[in-house]
């Protein structure tokens, strides 16, 4: 389910979004 979730954050266009997202994916 997370590989998901990293390839979602790869399709955003928006650097900043998308190292939230892995910020947020680290504290799973």
């Amino acid at each position: 389910m997370a590989g998901q979730l990293i390839g979602y954050a790869r399709v955003s266009t928006d650097e900043q979004d998308v190292t939230a997202q892995r910020d947020a994916l680290t504290a799973l």
